[in-house]
């Protein structure tokens, strides 16, 4: 199925369900709705929703006047990214499809990591409709509470520096997530958080952006596509080249299998070999690089007998622990530092110098 056609029994199905809290319908023969973008900020705020331009309420499609289809995609993307209007901006594409000889306009609204305003206004969604919740205080902290624990892009760490983030950190996330290649098949394992549970189904499946805002950057400056384009295209090229529909299990550890035949098994272990094996060594050769110059700096500099504050600031580290137990334990362990209070190593009077200084007094 391509592209066209998964818009088409998309659009079909939509209007098969009806009007509701997801979906949305607007006839727009000629020019916009005055209310669409109540309807597009009650989606933002709300659970994401699908709009359908040149459809009646009641699901008859009366399409939009070929002459003002491009008018009015101009109108609609010029106000949604106009701040005065929706604000906080949102960027939305719209999709065209013709069925039945009449031309309908599809637009897919994700659900928000923000609170979004329209005319100064929020709206929010439920089964009758969009409703001005702004003067309702007790509906508008619930959401807002709701998006804070929704989405960890929203989580202030109030503590955090950026000196935490220290590429050993960074190298133990990315160990987080695990490939492995067996002879029947390809899989891929990572930490989730669910927006929902089983087996993916991209024929009833509806993208969640769990990082919306990062997302919308990188598909602004062209670094990401559509979102939910990801898992058609998984099932059409691995159905292409592999034979197979991969697997996609949504659940606290997210799961990709691909089935694999015995051809198409051994072209993917004799490429992904070498590649894994030179990105490990790599890896590796750095490391121990990168540790090697710090052990020679640290030596150097504790010539002279130095506190634990005096080599982090030498070091510019801040974090206190993952000093202590990767550095400095490592260093003392293999004799190559020593405490000047033996007996009393947590001694806050306690600093080290290096065995330099016992050959060179």
């Amino acid at each position: 199925m391509n592209e066209a056609e998964h818009i088409y029994s998309k659009i079909k199905a939509i209007i098969r369900q009806g009007e509701g809290v997801r979906n949305e319908f607007k006839e727009c023969n000629t020019t916009l709705n005055k209310d669409i973008y109540e309807t597009v900020c009650a989606f933002l705020n709300r659970s994401g929703g699908e709009l359908l331009l040149g459809v009646r309420d009641d699901g008859v499609i009366t399409g939009i006047v070929p002459e003002c289809i491009h008018q009015i995609k101009n109108d609609f993307s010029t106000v949604v990214n106009n701040p005065q209007k929706i604000s906080p901006s949102f960027y939305l594409s719209l999709d065209e499809a013709v069925i039945d000889g009449k031309t309908i306009l599809y637009i897919y609204i994700p659900e928000s990591s923000q609170v979004h305003r329209c005319n100064g206004k929020i709206y929010d969604r439920n089964e009758d409709g969009d409703f001005n919740i702004t003067d309702n205080h007790n509906l508008v902290s619930a959401l807002y509470l709701r998006k804070q624990i929704s989405y960890s892009e929203n989580t202030i760490y109030p503590y955090a520096e950026l000196a935490d983030l220290r590429p050993d950190v960074i190298a133990r996330v990315r160990k987080m997530a695990s490939l492995q290649i067996d002879r029947d098949k390809f899989s891929t394992e990572n930490s989730n958080k669910p927006h929902g549970h089983g087996m993916i189904d991209p024929s009833h499946f509806t993208p969640y952006p769990k990082n919306p805002s990062i997302a919308r950057l990188f598909r602004e400056i062209g670094r990401a596509d559509e979102l939910g384009s990801g898992v058609r295209n998984l099932f059409k090229y691995c159905k292409a080249y592999c034979g197979h529909d991969p697997q996609l299990i949504e659940q606290d550890i997210f799961k990709f299998i691909l089935p694999l035949t015995g051809e198409v098994a051994q072209q993917v272990t004799q490429q992904a070999t070498p590649q894994v094996t030179e990105q490990v060594t790599e890896q590796a050769t750095e490391q121990a690089t990168e540790q090697a110059e710090r052990t020679t700096k640290i030596l150097e500099f504790c010539r002279t007998e130095k506190s634990t504050s005096e080599i982090m600031e030498f070091l510019g580290l801040t974090h206190r622990e993952h000093f202590r137990s990767e550095i400095l334990n490592p260093l003392l362990e293999q004799g190559l530092l020593h405490p000047t209070i033996p007996d009393k190593l947590t001694s806050p009077k306690q600093k080290y110098y290096s065995a330099k200084k016992r050959e060179n007094p």
